[in-house]
């Protein structure tokens, strides 16, 4: 910021500028901020002379600025995090002035809110635009009238305890053209008392046909608008969220790749409490059933993975012999490279993202066994040509015993599919 006040050439060649999460500066910036804090935004945004975007902690806007920011030429959005909306009410209660610059990055809007429909119209009708709004019970949005201004993405976590009626959304959908990815939420025994909701129905009916409706669970589904889209039933379902309690829940992926063959994320997760296990072959036939994959997530897989009808990966029996010097989460580690490499071969995949845990088990010289808990974290990019490219370190927290063996299956290099095997099942 301070060379922006001395440097007209510099300030002018700047688009796009983010001050929400600047923290205060120490050591040698300490005078820089004394000259140069946020108050000087005043006099600095109009410097801004190509300036199109801005990013600001909510607690930095007050009326003053506001009337800068409408009147700069060039200046588009000025992004703000405002969970709850409080600031933006404050904001609006403090000036007549238009909030239509204003981007609320993420809402959450609770019951009490979203029943006091005349203060939220009257807030709406500012202009604010809200990009993501999640409510906790989606029969808050039956008033017809109400609208938010540039809302892109919708999520809907439905309650329980009562049956729900969407035949309010297709009208909601049709009034927010911006609109274009709708998530809803729900307990598994819940989908059934959502009539107006085609693909949960359709799934879980076909999952019982098949006997496998209580080996899954499927906790939520996306929807999103397509370019051609006249009404709600033509949206494309694009996102799914399972749980596999028993094994064999695995085979119902092919119920969901038939029924919606456009999904292009997945995330799946496994009960710690499934009750049988899943062998890897079938989980990466499964999964390579999309078509239009392109984002995976598997988590707590590998208690509960076989290979040819062995589960490596977890906590041997008391009778067993000790693990060596590699703790067992290098090999789960293995196994799940193993597997998004299979996968990747099969689905156009650009991005991976798994979670485990398990057990190492120490026997010390007196024949005393102690259990080590182990955790894995890891997301990788899917190059071009297949490779397997560490988004960041994978995190392998592990017993000391095994910290170095982790340290060097963490290093941040590519993994190619001849590499993404694990050493248990060569």
């Amino acid at each position: 910021m301070a060379k922006c006040m001395v440097d007209v050439g510099f300030a002018s060649l700047i688009r796009e500028l983010d001050l929400a999460h600047v923290d205060s500066p120490e050591g040698e910036d300490a005078e820089a901020v004394s000259c140069y804090g946020f108050d000087i935004l005043p006099a600095l945004l109009p410097r801004l002379q190509s300036l199109e975007w801005l990013d600001l902690h909510k607690a930095q806007i007050d009326a003053n600025l506001l009337a800068i920011v409408n009147s700069h030429p060039t200046l588009v959005t000025l992004g703000i995090r405002d969970k709850d909306l409080d600031a933006l009410r404050k904001l609006s209660s403090s000036t007549s002035l238009s909030l239509s610059k204003i981007r609320v990055y993420e809402t959450h809007l609770g019951c009490t809110f979203t029943r006091q429909c005349s203060e939220l119209d009257t807030l709406m009708s500012r202009g604010p635009r809200i990009a993501y709004l999640s409510v906790r019970e989606g029969r808050n949005l039956q008033n017809g009238t109400l609208f938010f201004p540039g809302l892109e993405k919708l999520d809907i976590k439905i309650p329980s305890r009562h049956s729900t009626s969407f035949s309010w959304l297709p009208a909601f959908a049709a009034r927010h053209t911006s609109l274009h990815f709708i998530k809803l939420s729900a307990l598994n025994r819940t989908w059934s008392r959502t009539p107006d909701l085609k693909f949960p129905l359709q799934f879980i009916r076909e999952a019982e046909r098949q006997s496998l409706a209580p080996a899954v669970d499927l906790d939520a589904f996306s929807i999103s608008r397509t370019k051609s889209t006249s009404s709600l039933d033509d949206w494309r379902v694009v996102a799914l969220e399972m749980m596999i309690v028993k094994g064999a829940g695995i085979s119902s992926l092919r119920i969901a790749s038939s029924i919606a063959p456009h999904v292009s994320s997945l995330v799946l997760r496994m009960s710690r409490f499934a009750k049988q296990p899943v062998d890897i072959d079938d989980v990466v036939s499964s999964l390579s059933l999309f078509p239009c994959l392109r984002r995976l997530e598997l988590h707590y897989l590998n208690r509960h993975l076989l290979y040819k009808g062995h589960v490596p990966w977890v906590l041997p029996s008391p009778d067993a012999s000790p693990v060596g010097k590699i703790s067992r989460c290098i090999d789960a580690h293995g196994a799940i490279l193993w597997i998004v490499a299979c996968v990747a071969q099969a689905t156009p995949l650009e991005f991976f993202h798994s979670t485990d845990e398990g057990s190492d088990l120490e026997v010390s010289e007196h024949e005393k066994r102690f259990s080590h808990p182990w955790s894995l974290k890891a997301t990788y990019e899917i190059q071009r040509n297949n490779d397997l490219e560490f988004h960041g370190a994978p995190q392998l927290n592990v017993a000391n015993r095994y910290r170095r063996s982790a340290v060097a299956a963490s290093r941040p290099i590519i993994y190619g599919r001849e590499l993404a095997v694990p050493s248990l099942l060569l």
